[in-house]
């Protein structure tokens, strides 16, 4: 079991080997993940080989919303 103050906080203990090989392989997904961070809705992390970005949260109703504002923005 993890344990962890907030979503952030264990997201910060989270790391995928395959970030840096993804980011430099399909740099479409670094920038996608740069700019979600930057919007706010970060940290951003690499799902398994690349095939996607995640991001944890403590409330279903954030991350419907957070999904909802992506979308609605086109990112991705």
């Amino acid at each position: 079991m993890i344990r962890a103050e907030s979503a952030d906080a264990m997201s910060a203990g989270l790391f995928n080997d395959l970030e840096g090989a993804v980011f430099r392989v399909a740099p479409e997904v670094r920038r996608v993940c740069n700019e979600l961070n930057h919007l706010g809705y970060g940290p951003m992390r690499v799902s398994g080989a690349g095939a996607g970005l995640y991001r944890l949260f403590v409330e279903e109703e954030s991350a419907r919303r957070a999904a909802a504002e992506i979308e609605e923005l086109g990112i991705g």
